[in-house]
């Protein structure tokens, strides 16, 4: 993936502030305490279109949907369908972890970095 120099430094934010962040960049994650494995990203478009990788080891990049809701939630559509259904929850960075909050009160956690541009494997 990209190297340091193009790594955004993120002391912390969360809802809008953050998806705001993202829009145009490439957050990449991975498990806490993961060295050199499996890593996901997300890198949002202006369109309302993201390439999304999950963190398996041999996982493919797809494209998804994304929104913000009136609760400053990213909202993620697993297909390009108008009509699928919506996962939403609050992202939150403070400095390289990443929190998402979701409805049914759950804390998702993963380290986190924020770099420049589109997606680079």
């Amino acid at each position: 993936m990209a190297g340091d120099t193009d790594e955004i430094t993120i002391e912390e934010a969360s809802g809008r502030e953050l998806i705001a962040l993202l829009n145009g960049n490439t957050l990449i994650v991975s498990a806490p305490g993961e060295t050199g494995g499996a890593y996901g990203y997300l890198h949002l478009k202006e369109d309302g279109t993201a390439i999304f990788r999950e963190m398996l080891p041999d996982a493919s990049p797809g494209r998804i949907r994304w929104s913000v809701d009136e609760r400053q939630r990213l909202c993620i559509t697993e297909t390009l369908d108008p009509g699928a259904r919506k996962d939403c929850g609050l992202f939150r960075m403070k400095g390289d972890d990443l929190y998402i909050y979701g409805d049914n009160g759950k804390v998702e956690h993963a380290k986190a970095r924020l770099v420049r541009g589109e997606p680079r494997e």
